[in-house]
Order: C-alpha cells, then structure tokens, then sequence
C-alpha cells in the first residue's frame, strides 16, 4: 500500500509539483472516490501536502473522512447565491443592509420597482452562479435541467443506494413546486407511492445535503 502511496507522488513530481516545498492539490468530485482518502492522509502525513477537495454533496464529504483526519480538514459549505450576491452577479446594488431592521429603515419604493423584475427571476431560476450569468432563458432552462440531471444520476443514483430512485426523483420534483410550505408527509406519500417512513428518510437525506 505504501508503495502504492509513493507512485501517486511520482506522478505529482511528474507534474512539476516539489515536495520539498509547499504543495498544493486540488481535487473535485471526491466522493465519487472515497478511497482516495487513505491516500491523502499518507500524503499529508508524510510530506505536509495540502489538499484542497471539492464535492457536490455534503452529505457524503462531512462522512468521507476518517476519523484520524479530524483535527487535520476544514469543510467550507458554498451554498447558491443569496438575493444580494445574485445582484451583484448581475451589475446592480445588492446591499440591503447588516440587519433586518437596517433594511426595514432602507427599504422604498424606487429600490423595490427597480429589483422586482430580478427578484422575479431569482425566484424562477434560483441562484446558481452559471444559471445567474446566463442571458437566454432557454440556455438558464438547459443549464438547470443537467445541473438537476447531473445531481441526481451521479451522485443520488450512485451513491445514495435508494430502492426506489424514481420515487426519490419525483419527491425532490413535488417539494420543488413547494418551495417555502411544510411538507405534509401523509400526502406526500400516497403521492409518490411509497410509505410514510421511506419519505422521512428521503427527506433526512435532504437535510444533511
């Protein structure tokens, strides 16, 4: 195994990377390989090789790692962008304000007319940072539906080991048309035809994504 270990920093050098200096590696979609992680902690234990590791699921990065990596990782969640962030993304004044009640004493009628028609479409399309900076609806459409494909056949498909991935699938897509409601379980699972439990620990899942 060790030997293993010492091949993967070969092919680093290979790659212009020193050990004897600062290293830095950046890895994306880690959970797809969770046992690249053995690896990371030799490394890191054996040449202070820092690792920057990205995923599109917390919910499998916060349990990828063993437990003698603890007080060695942070995790920085990135979330989608917030009304004031989408603003921003597009050109125009997203500052609210430090607190609610600052923004109450802010708030009037010309900023309201004028953020309307964005806080619509925020609202339509959500806030991811490549949907936000896309022009033509029908390319933000396009964007959405692989973002929504790509989620759900590599990393709920793959990994999250569902019976019934269909019913999963069309449970993310009825909350969607529900955004901001409590989910009333007893018809949500007559709706999807599964039981009452397995919509519990579809929406578990959900929570610690």
């Amino acid at each position: 195994m060790k030997k293993k270990y010492v091949n993967i920093l070969a092919n680093l050098k290979e790659c212009g990377l020193n050990p004897k200096g600062k290293m830095y590696v950046f890895l994306d979609g880690i959970q797809a390989k969770p046992e690249v992680v053995r690896a990371i902690k030799y490394l890191y234990d054996h040449y202070k090789i820092k690792f920057f590791l990205s995923g599109s699921s917390s919910f499998y990065i916060k349990n990828l790692f063993p437990e003698s990596l603890i007080d060695k990782k942070f995790i920085f969640e990135l979330c989608p962008l917030a009304f004031e962030e989408f603003l921003l993304f597009r050109d125009k004044n997203g500052k609210f304000g430090p607190s609610l009640n600052q923004q109450d004493k802010n708030k009037n009628q010309i900023f309201y007319e004028s953020t309307r028609k964005f806080y619509d479409e925020y609202l339509e399309y959500g806030g991811f940072p490549e949907v936000v900076l896309t022009d033509q609806r029908k390319d933000k459409i396009l964007k959405i539906k692989d973002i929504f494909k790509s989620y759900f056949e590599k990393d709920v498909k793959n990994l999250a080991g569902f019976s019934k991935i269909n019913s999963f699938r069309d449970l993310i897509l009825l909350l969607a048309h529900r955004n901001g409601e409590k989910p009333d379980i007893s018809k949500l699972s007559p709706e999807i035809g599964v039981s009452k439990m397995t919509v519990y620990s579809y929406l578990s899942f959900f929570a610690q994504c």
